[in-house]
């Protein structure tokens, strides 16, 4: 599960960041203001009945404040040594998101609910991540998750964002060394649409530890500017951000937000990044 629900969250803006545009609307900063993690981890096991019958229960659950000064709970059931939910809370003075996932043998449902701080926007989505063997285990292949954000009842745009995971061999187990995140926006005013792919690289020690992340894309899409249908394209570079406290992350997660943007048109409209 590490790095999955940091994807899946990631459409969620927070107070706790600092958004940025050049004057041509070509040049995109999102920067966070960091402090210090107060995350901890608790495992409580027990064995007997429960919902899935008799076995080993274990409910693993991380809370606190992560890196960015927002509350947030994670809660982890398992059975027999399996995933069966999750959930996924996330909070700060006027954003918020919720995640629910339910495991399945070849797949896994999520739901989300949030609100947005960077737009004002309410957030409702669903999404699946299917699952595929390596090595006789299930590992999760990709996930997509379909976000709508709306104002006022009024939508506002409509994300869909598809991540594959790829995996390396270390110490006789598999751990996530790559993912693709591929992000489509829609939004509802001025014809803007734009398609992101980004690509994260995660290095590791010989027994599979995560040791660092490199984070960059690129970016493309069209717009209307007085009444004339202009495009543009990216590139994308995201800073990691190392949080120790984070084991759902590994420690490692997206950071910093950068795009400069081309386009033979002078200006362009100042959209905030989903991706960031």
């Amino acid at each position: 599960m590490a790095f999955l629900f940091a994807v899946i969250l990631s459409g969620a803006a927070s107070a706790t960041e600092s958004v940025h545009f050049s004057s041509d609307g070509k040049n995109i900063t999102v920067t966070h203001n960091y402090v210090k993690s107060t995350l901890t981890t608790h495992v409580t096991t027990k064995k007997g009945y429960g919902n899935y019958g008799y076995g080993q229960y274990v409910t693993l659950t991380t809370s606190g404040k992560d890196n960015e000064g927002r509350n947030t709970i994670q809660t982890l059931y398992s059975f027999n040594g399996k995933p069966k939910q999750m959930i996924y809370k996330l909070w700060d003075s006027d954003s918020n998101a919720k995640v629910v996932a339910n495991f399945y043998n070849t797949r896994a449902a999520y739901t989300m609910t949030g609100k947005d701080s960077a737009t004002g926007a309410t957030i409702s989505g669903t999404g699946v991540s299917l699952y595929r063997t390596i090595a006789g285990q299930k590992y999760v292949g990709n996930t997509t998750m379909n976000m709508i954000y709306t104002i006022n009842g009024k939508v506002l745009a409509r994300i869909t964002q598809i991540t594959t995971y790829q995996y390396g061999a270390f110490n006789g187990g598999f751990q996530t060394v790559k993912t693709i995140c591929t992000t489509k926006s829609a939004y509802a005013i001025a014809n803007f649409n734009k398609k992101s792919v980004i690509n994260s690289y995660y290095t590791r020690n010989s027994v599979g530890t995560l040791t660092g992340m490199k984070i960059s894309g690129t970016s493309k899409g069209t717009e209307t500017i007085n009444n004339k249908l202009v495009s543009f394209t990216g590139k994308i570079t995201i800073s990691p951000k190392y949080d120790p406290k984070n084991i759902y992350t590994e420690g490692f997660s997206e950071g910093d937000y950068k795009e400069v943007l081309t386009s033979s048109s002078p200006t362009l409209l100042k959209f905030y990044p989903i991706e960031a």
